[in-house]
C-alpha cells in the first residue's frame, strides 16, 4: 500500500473495517439467543480490552496510556458503547439484514457532522448523498405500516452514536497514537457494560465461548483499522466513498486501485 495516496488507504482501511463488524454482528445475534444482551456486550468489550492492551504493551508500553484528548477519548468509548448497546437490542428483535439497511445510515450522519464539527469541507453532492440517503431510511423503516418494528428506533440509536463516535476519532486521530485510542475505548466500554452484569450474569459454556472470542476480535480488530484510517483520511472522504462512489475525481489515485 506504499504507493497509494493517503486517502485511498483509508478508504481501504474503512471497507476492511466494515467487513469485520458484519462478522461481529453475525456472532453477535447468533451467541445472544443463549447469552443475555448484558453479557455479550460485555464480553464484547472486555476481550477487545485484552487485544487492545496486547497492541499497546507491543506499541511501546504503558507510556502510550498518555492522551491529549483524555475528555474526547471518555466520549468515544461511552459513544461506541451506546451503539453496541443500541444495536444489540435491535438485533433481538430484527434480522441481521434490516439492521445492516439501517446501519448505513452511519456515513451519512458523518457527512452531514464532519463540517459544523470537524470543518471539513462538505459539497453540495454530499449533502443530496445524505438527504437521499435519509429518504431511503424512510423506504427501509416504512413507519406507519405493518412492516415497521419499533425495535428499528434502536438500530436507528446506534448508527447516530457511532457516527459521533466516528467523528471523535478522527478529532483525536491526529494526536493520539492508535493503540492508545483503542485502549480507551475498550476500557471505558467494559467499566461501562459491567455496571449492569452483576444482575444479568450468564457463565458462557462451550461454543458460545468461541462466538465471544470472534466478537472480541472482531471489535477489537476493526475499530483498529477504522482509527487508523481516520488518521489517514478526513471522515468526508471517508463516508462519501459508500455514499457517491462514481463521484472519483474527489479520490487522487482511486481510480486504478478500482
Amino acid at each position: 500500500m506504499s504507493g497509494l495516496s493517503h486517502n485511498v488507504k483509508g478508504i481501504l482501511l474503512m471497507a476492511l473495517a466494515t467487513a469485520t463488524f458484519a462478522v461481529l454482528d453475525a456472532c453477535a445475534k447468533e451467541v445472544m439467543h443463549t447469552l443475555s444482551h448484558d453479557v455479550a456486550v460485555f464480553f464484547r468489550y472486555f476481550l477487545a480490552l485484552l487485544f487492545a492492551g496486547y497492541m499497546l504493551i507491543r506499541a511501546g508500553g504503558l507510556g502510550l496510556l498518555k492522551t491529549h484528548h483524555p475528555f474526547v477519548q471518555i466520549m468515544r468509548g461511552l459513544m461506541l458503547l451506546a451503539s453496541t448497546i443500541f444495536n444489540f437490542a435491535a438485533l433481538n428483535y430484527l434480522q441481521l439484514a434490516q439492521t445492516a439497511a439501517i446501519s448505513f445510515m452511519i456515513p451519512l450522519w458523518i457527512c452531514a457532522l464532519s463540517g459544523p464539527l470537524l470543518g471539513e469541507h462538505v459539497g453540495w453532492r454530499r449533502w443530496t448523498a445524505v438527504v437521499v440517503g435519509f429518504l431511503g431510511l424512510l423506504v427501509i423503516m416504512r413507519p406507519g405500516t405493518m412492516s415497521f418494528h419499533w425495535a428499528m428506533f434502536f438500530s436507528l440509536g446506534a448508527t447516530m452514536a457511532g457516527a459521533v463516535y466516528n467523528i471523535l476519532t478522527r478529532k483525536v486521530g491526529g494526536a493520539d497514537r492508535v493503540e492508545t485510542s483503542l485502549f480507551y475505548a475498550s476500557l471505558v466500554g467494559s467499566l461501562g457494560a459491567a455496571v449492569t452484569l452483576p444482575w444479568h450474569w450468564q457463565t458462557p459454556t462451550g461454543y458460545e465461548w468461541l462466538f465471544l472470542l470472534v466478537m472480541g476480535a472482531a471489535g477489537g480488530g476493526g475499530h483498529f483499522l477504522l482509527t487508523l484510517a481516520h488518521r489517514l483520511a478526513p471522515a468526508s472522504v471517508l463516508c462519501t466513498v459508500h455514499l457517491y462512489p462514481d463521484h472519483l475525481d474527489d479520490y487522487s489515485g482511486l481510480l486504478p486501485v478500482w
